[in-house]
């Protein structure tokens, strides 16, 4: 008798072992993420009392422009090389090699570009920082490659811990020390370049992959053919991103373009984060799976349902609280930024929704239909912030959360089509979620209104107001409507080979309450 196992055997303990890889990436992603959001609030409480908006504001401005030199630098190559079923050694030397020569000519571009900047904003301040933060692109480009190997290789565990190294160095050691020893502006400028050196340094350590450059460009051609339809996407997905702050800039000045800015950090540091970190295990997971359907269809729900039930709710929490989260973040003189923060909420909770169909496209190489979904997503946002009065931030706030909505639901509609959902199965999606948000958002009014009566300590207030929210999901996942959410993590779970039962699994279980539930 053979003691080969059966066919089905084999690709039962391949799926097995692909599961519990996503979820193990999803775990160290998640912590690396948790730790980072832990110290970025740190370093955000303290540089916002140390700067002042305008500095914000000088940054916010070259970012601006130095985003879409970063995204045309890339031309997609990241994601090319996640995507791609095999790549040997030549194709990575040329990838390279013609990454770090096209981030150099960027970066000798933007530096020359400089003095336009002038001219648009209305302040030559912002001309010596876009220069010296012209060097990012250069930096960035030199990460690409490393970076997508590891996430390639599903090493989440070792590409956390390096992210939460460098930015603790880069951002807490070089940049606050440079802006206690009165560096202003420069502080910021000193953060982003240190990080990026250190980011760097550590990739490649832990990849070593040929650096000897080749010319042998024609090796990769097929991943720039593939990367630059995501170049293209990245490109859009920039605009629409950064539309607001460049209205903004011309049209209301360089202070409340610095309060926008943190007004939308607030809402980025939890939301945003949580969705990025679930997209980078969700997109080389799905890659591996791109040719069955049916599984595409199962991780896509998962996640939906999973990161939707905590999304939406944090968006709400976030709305409510807003005064008070943002005062004891940022500092009383940040209260226009706090008037913001619901609109961004809700519009960062729309994208967020959208965001997952846009990784599947990406993942099946669906890409045409993304493209003119991204084209109509701009068009509304530019048309829609150019048709609100100069200087009212927060019609440019509630403009982008409608318009981000309609991209929720044609998304919706797309995935659809694609995957065979019906719209019952997308309901499951998002009415637990709303619902769940909403009380979610009436619990934490009721404590807020409570302790301000009594006249409570800020902190006081802020602390409770994070433990009223996630105390009240509690009884939701086990009770309400988020239980399906956590069924769905234990069947994942067990499709991993571990047994929800024994105790050290039950303490995962509860870690991995936010998991969307790998391929």
């Amino acid at each position: 008798m053979s003691d080969t196992p059966p066919p089905h055997t084999l690709v039962e303990d391949v799926e097995k072992n692909l599961t519990g890889q996503t979820l193990s990436g999803l775990k160290w992603v998640y912590l690396g993420t948790g730790a980072g959001l832990v110290l970025q609030l740190f370093y955000t409480s303290i540089m916002n009392r140390v700067l002042d908006p305008v500095e914000f504001g000088l940054i916010a401005s070259a970012q601006v422009v130095l985003r879409f030199g970063k995204y045309a630098s890339e031309l997609g190559l990241g994601p090319a090389l996640i995507q791609r079923e095999r790549l040997t050694d030549g194709e990575v030397r040329a990838a390279v090699t013609s990454s770090v020569l096209l981030g150099a000519g960027l970066s000798a571009g933007m530096f020359l570009l400089a003095p336009a900047l002038e001219a648009f904003f209305e302040s030559p301040d912002v001309v010596p920082v876009f220069r010296a933060l012209s060097v990012t692109l250069l930096l960035n480009t030199m990460t690409i490659v490393p970076v997508s190997l590891l996430s390639r290789e599903l090493r989440f565990k070792a590409l956390a811990m390096l992210e939460l190294a460098t930015f603790a160095v880069g951002y807490l050691g070089v940049g606050l020390g440079v802006a206690l020893a009165g560096g202003r502006v420069w502080s910021l400028v000193a953060a982003a370049v240190s990080q990026l050196v250190l980011l760097f340094i550590g990739a490649y350590a832990l990849t070593r992959h040929p650096l000897r450059p080749s010319f042998a460009f024609g090796r990769v051609k097929s991943l720039y053919s593939f990367g630059g339809k995501v170049s293209v996407i990245t490109l859009m997905e920039y605009a629409v991103s950064v539309t607001p702050s460049a209205v903004i800039g011309r049209y209301g000045g360089i202070a409340p373009l610095g309060q926008f800015n943190r007004a939308s950090l607030v809402v980025d540091l939890p939301l945003i984060s949580f969705s990025s970190g679930l997209s980078r295990v969700l997109f080389p997971a799905i890659s591996r799976i791109q040719g069955d359907r049916p599984k595409v269809k199962e991780a896509y729900l998962s996640a939906m349902r999973t990161s939707g039930a905590l999304i939406v709710p944090m968006a709400a929490g976030a709305a409510v609280a807003a005064p008070q989260l943002v005062e004891a973040l940022l500092g009383p003189q940040w209260d226009v930024a706090a008037s913001l923060v619901p609109a961004l909420a809700a519009s960062a909770s729309f994208a967020f929704l959208a965001h997952y169909g846009g990784i599947v496209c990406e993942a099946l190489d669906v890409l045409n239909a993304k493209v003119v979904l991204n084209a109509v997503l701009l068009a509304g946002i530019v048309g829609g912030l150019l048709a609100v009065p100069d200087g009212n931030l927060i019609g440019y706030a509630l403009t982008m959360a409608a318009v981000q909505a309609v991209g929720a639901a044609v998304y919706a509609v797309l995935m659809g089509r694609l995957l065979g959902i019906t719209a019952r199965q997308q309901l499951a999606i998002y009415v637990p979620a709303f619902i769940a948000g909403a009380v979610v958002a009436g619990a934490i009014w009721l404590v807020t209104t409570g302790l301000t009566l009594l006249g409570a300590p800020l902190i006081v207030v802020v602390v409770a107001q994070i433990l009223t929210g996630a105390i009240t999901l509690l009884p939701l996942g086990w009770y309400g409507p988020l239980r399906p959410v956590r069924l769905d993590v234990l069947l994942r779970l067990r499709n991993a080979g571990l047994d929800p039962s024994s105790s050290a699994v039950m303490r995962r279980t509860f870690r991995l309450l936010s998991v969307g539930g790998g391929a």
